[in-house]
């Protein structure tokens, strides 16, 4: 060492690499430790070093987001049951509106529009809370402050939920358009 680098003790020697090829020049400078006078040198890559600790981050983010799906899917279904119980509590409400004149598609409509009301007021609140939840979840596993928020997330799943509500209640809202109107009046 003293020889090459005019040091006599050495613990760490950091290069900053800001031109060229990262991988030639540890290549190269593993070329020069093959001297057996550096057999106790070791050539640590802190972009490798990265990497590998990013690799879990990465798997978290891949289960968070499949858990994500996985919890739409279950509220999509609560939102269905939800619909089909409401709207078959109120078959007589919706038959009373019929019989005064309201129209299947003015039914089907407001039937519809609850059930996107309801899911943008739930979906957001549980998207903004779970959003920033996971967010600091990952803040604490990774004790870094280089995970940005992901706000188009966020955005993209807010603008989905009134789909999803619209999806949910369409079934709930076909089946209250065929109803008899004299049937529901007497039966229930």
């Amino acid at each position: 060492m003293e020889h090459d680098f005019s040091i006599r003790n050495l613990s760490s020697i950091q290069i900053k690499v800001t031109t060229g090829d990262p991988q030639k020049i540890v290549q190269t400078l593993q070329g020069l430790l093959q001297n057996p006078l550096y057999q106790n040198v070791q050539i640590i890559n802190k972009l490798d070093e990265k990497k590998a600790a990013q690799e879990p981050i990465f798997l978290f983010i891949i289960v968070l987001f499949g858990t994500v799906f996985i919890i739409a899917g279950i509220a999509t279904l609560g939102l269905m049951n939800h619909a089909a119980s409401s709207i078959r509590l109120r078959i007589r409400e919706l038959a009373t509106l019929r019989a005064i004149g309201t129209a299947k598609s003015q039914m089907v409509r407001l039937i519809l529009t609850e059930g996107t009301m309801i899911s943008v007021v739930g979906g957001a609140l549980g998207i903004l809370t779970g959003g920033i939840f996971a967010y600091l979840t990952l803040l604490s596993i990774t004790r870094t402050s280089e995970i940005s928020f992901p706000f188009s997330w966020i955005y993209g799943t807010i603008l989905v939920s009134p789909v999803l509500g619209l999806l949910a209640s369409w079934s709930a809202a076909a089946w209250a358009s065929k109803q008899d109107i004299l049937k529901s009046l007497s039966q229930y």
